[in-house]
């Protein structure tokens, strides 16, 4: 017999259901009904701005603390009420997010920032937005091939949305009134977007391109022009071909004050050479000059909140006492403002997209700056080994598998399909919407413990799972993380099986929840990287652990959600075991093949991607009717290259 749907009433007893109605109402008002006019190009809200960012967490704290005082209602209504009298929509907006993304009462009651797909400063050019994107010569080649990997309407919104679980200017801390960081943010802030440009650098091979190269030299001219969807032309100025950063800053900015290039040099300059002597110079409250050593055990963390920059009272080491901003400076978020000044004009006063979290991975260049930005996270990585054996649990893999879901899928054996389908042009998507088939993966483990593990008396170990393109095997920078799972093993062998909307990587489809938090998982359609016609070659990668991850009936996405008020739920470092140097591989060139094969809690696994056309899909998405000719001309330059 079917089970009843549950009720509104039932899902949260005691809560009316016209509050939350009138609630989500005026919050929806506040991000979609507001358009970005000239009171917002006067004083322009930008993401990375370090002026901007301080007006950001002055209206969080009045936000919360209106929230404290008269309760929730009264505090949406006072952002609305300051939207309406032409405060900067896109500084509304933003200090709103946060709130409501970690405000305690927001989450029970289930109000929620609206999808993206529906605010003002993604929509504003609607009238507009199903126009095709024009097909150019840089359409054709180079970083223009994988255009619909960077306009994906999921991964922009993945971007934004992990942006206000883990904002700059840090949280309410309850206790004490004061903002705070998130534990292990900036580690997870360099291995989240190094796990971004890993499945970016994927997809570029299988292109045929090249590698991603860091945009590492400032003086560098950048030969390739980013030109937003029609859909956005009205919110982001294009980025013209041929063009640097500014020397100093933009003169036609009016009152701008983005730091000139030889501030970022310094910067760059004095966090390497004090990454390889181990230490940050220090102030404290009363300026008195000091020391903070940077350890094996802090080093990610702390290198990674002073590179994003996290507002100053964020960045205490001990009480009172913080890395030297004169020192260290802004350079990540810098670097995004001087890429989205160059194409401000008199004309056409409107930054580029790397001016914004909702819209910055569209461009090449977002990719090249945070591959530079990745260079501090590999240097900690390689001053520093491991063992394998550390956290070995007493099992052994026997069998690792990956494969489609379907028994009947015509994708060959050994392989999964991807699939290159319509884009949605209404959600300024171009070219096409990468996509895959269900699949799973089958782990078969046996235990090596003198006694078998029984219902009574399970043995408890997590499943690590990694995949990379075979020709990249040695380099660890080059591992993708799919999975990982804690399981209970009752009998001596058994077989495990996940699927790949369980992923602790993935952010979950499902339907609409409270919790708007754990939606910052990587997007499902992107979980699996493009493949080539006849395959492409990868290895996967299966670990077992002595450890258990942390539970969280809200937040599924650990990997790059960690869990809301508590500890990340892994205990071991991001990426884990690629996150530093294999000891025996140290100082010799051990090949990873050879390590692991004497390694039983350790398995590789060879299988193919596999690339396919779709220019039809599914009901309950694109409609093949909305087709228009420069998706046909893309399409026709991937049949030409059939064998790429």
């Amino acid at each position: 017999m079917a089970m009843e749907a549950l009720t509104f009433e039932q899902i949260k007893p005691g809560i009316s259901r016209k509050r939350v109605a009138d609630l989500q109402k005026k919050v929806n008002a506040i991000f979609c009904d507001f358009e970005f006019d000239q009171s917002d190009k006067d004083k322009p809200f930008l993401d990375f701005d370090e002026e901007s960012l301080r007006e950001k967490s002055k209206l969080m704290a009045t936000i919360s603390q209106k929230a404290k005082e008269k309760g929730i209602e009264d505090a949406v209504e006072m952002a609305y009420e300051l939207e309406a009298k032409k405060l900067s929509p896109r500084l509304v907006q933003s200090a709103l997010s946060v709130f409501l993304t970690h405000n305690e009462e927001a989450r029970r009651l289930g109000v929620v920032v609206p999808p993206l797909a529906l605010q003002s400063k993604f929509r504003r050019g609607e009238r507009r937005a199903h126009r095709p994107h024009p097909v150019t010569a840089e359409t054709l080649y180079g970083p223009g091939l994988i255009a619909y990997f960077r306009e994906d309407y999921d991964l922009n919104d993945h971007h934004n949305h992990w942006h206000d679980v883990f904002p700059v200017p840090g949280i309410d801390d309850d206790s004490g009134g004061k903002k705070r960081r998130i534990q292990r943010q900036g580690e997870l802030f360099l291995y989240m977007h190094c796990q971004m440009l890993a499945r970016y650098n994927a997809e570029s091979l299988a292109w045929g391109l090249d590698e991603l190269s860091p945009f590492s030299n400032y003086d560098e001219i950048v030969k390739i022009s980013y030109n937003p969807p029609s859909g956005l032309l009205e919110l982001y100025s294009p980025r013209p071909a041929n063009r640097g950063w500014f020397d100093i800053n933009n003169p036609m900015i009016p009152g701008n004050t983005i730091s000139p290039k030889r501030d970022l040099v310094k910067y760059r300059k004095n966090i390497f050479e004090d990454i390889e002597k181990g230490r940050f110079l220090t102030v404290d409250d009363s300026n008195v000059a000091g020391e903070y050593p940077l350890t094996e055990d802090n080093s990610m963390n702390t290198v990674g909140f002073v590179i994003e920059a996290l507002n100053a009272e964020l960045q205490e080491v001990a009480d009172g006492v913080k890395p030297d901003r004169t020192l260290y400076g802004s350079l990540h978020n810098t670097g995004h403002n001087k890429f989205a000044e160059i194409g401000y004009t008199t004309a056409n006063p409107l930054y580029g997209v790397m001016g914004y979290v909702a819209a910055a991975v569209r461009d090449h260049v977002f990719w090249r700056w945070h591959r530079h930005i990745d260079d501090f996270r590999r240097i900690i990585g390689s001053k520093y080994t491991h063992s394998l054996l550390t956290y070995k649990a007493d099992a052994e893999i026997c069998n690792l598998c990956i494969q489609p879901q379907n028994p009947s899928s015509n994708t060959p054996a050994g392989g999964v399909a991807t699939y290159l389908c319509p884009p949605d042009i209404g959600l300024n998507e171009v070219n096409a919407k990468l996509r895959h088939e269900p699949y799973k993966w089958d782990i078969t483990v046996k235990s090596t413990l003198p006694k078998s593990p029984t219902v009574t008396c399970p043995q408890v170990f997590t499943v690590r799972l990694f995949i990379v393109l075979e020709t990249l095997i040695q380099d660890r920078n080059a591992w993708i993380e799919m999975d990982k799972f804690t399981v209970s093993l009752d009998k001596q062998q058994d077989t495990f099986t996940r699927m790949d909307l369980e992923s602790a990587v993935a952010r979950k489809v499902r339907p609409f929840k409270s919790d708007s938090r754990c939606s910052c998982g990587w997007p499902q359609n992107l979980m699996l990287p493009v493949g080539k016609p006849d395959g492409l070659a990868y290895v996967a990668f299966a670990m077992l652990t002595n450890d258990e991850l942390g539970q969280d009936s809200e937040t599924h996405s650990l990997s790059f959600c960690g869990v809301e008020n508590d500890d990340y739920p892994d205990p071991r470092c991001m990426g884990y075991p690629f996150n530093k140097v294999w000891e025996s591989r140290a100082n010799s060139d051990a090949s990873v093949e050879s390590i692991v094969e004497n390694q039983p809690h350790i398995k590789l696994s060879r299988f193919k991607i596999y690339r396919y056309i779709k220019t039809e899909v599914g009901e309950d998405e694109q409609k093949a009717g909305d087709l228009v000719h420069a998706f046909h001309t893309w399409m026709n330059v991937l049949e030409g290259k059939k064998g790429s």
